[in-house]
């Protein structure tokens, strides 16, 4: 996991800029893959809405490709996967999306974030989150307005900006990275197992059974895939608990 930077860790040494990450060209190579591989992702989320909605290619991609907000994607897989699957197959489409969201909040601090790099640290990047800028900012600000109109250039002379907080700025070394990596390659190949899996129960025709059998157990090893179904699985005892109780 990315720790923070020391506290005792020299200011002087830190710096902050759109070019940090050629600071150190290998970890820039792993963002890179990174990015690639949430591409890749995206795209098999595309076959898999398309599978579970029975659309068209051209025409379903093309509806599912014009939603922005990824909360609303999932939602419509969600809605048609209900429309369309069984309660076993409902069950592993949640699990899947749920991986996603998981996946997605490693890869948006790395998209949203600023960077930076410690010389200290020549091993790592650090990830910056904005509002501690803003927080720099504003403090900047009081400190100028407090210097007084009259005196401000004389005490601009001997004035220093507020210091950063390094608990906030954490540092990211090769394994951070491959370890995202890992998840993200992780959970698209899950979601094209589960594809294969749905493409079979709707149309076991050009799918021999002994293939989807042997998809369906790889899926099944996947560890983060297993955990989320498991939760799936209660959150969907808990909604038929919960309609028992209270029925409409």
């Amino acid at each position: 996991m990315p720790n923070p930077i020391p506290q005792d860790a020299r200011v002087s040494k830190w710096r902050s800029s759109v070019d940090a990450i050629d600071h150190c060209p290998k970890l820039a190579a792993q963002i890179c893959k990174i990015f690639a591989g949430w591409a890749d992702l995206e795209r098999r989320l595309d076959y898999l809405f398309l599978e579970v909605s029975g659309g068209s290619s051209r025409a379903g991609i093309a509806v599912f490709d014009a939603i922005d907000s990824r909360r609303l994607r999932a939602q419509v897989v969600t809605s048609a996967a209900e429309a369309s699957l069984r309660d076993t197959n409902q069950m592993a489409v949640r699990a899947v999306l749920k991986l996603i969201s998981s996946a997605s909040k490693n890869r948006d601090k790395l998209a949203h974030n600023l960077w930076g790099y410690h010389e200290d640290f020549p091993e790592c990047l650090a990830l910056i989150p904005p509002d501690l800028f803003n927080d720099l900012y504003n403090n900047t600000r009081v400190m100028l307005s407090e210097l007084g109109q009259k005196s401000a250039m004389r005490n601009l002379k001997v004035w220093k900006a507020p210091e950063p907080d390094f608990s906030k700025i954490l540092l990211y070394n090769t394994d951070d990275f491959s370890r995202i990596l890992d998840e993200i390659s992780d959970v698209a190949n899950v979601m094209s197992r589960l594809t294969v899996v749905l493409m079979y129960d709707h149309h076991p025709g050009p799918i021999p059974a002994g293939t989807a059998f042997s998809v369906r157990r790889q899926l099944l090893k996947s560890s983060r895939f297993r955990m989320a179904l498991r939760h799936s699985r209660e959150q969907d005892r808990g909604r038929r608990n919960a309609r028992r109780k209270n029925p409409k």
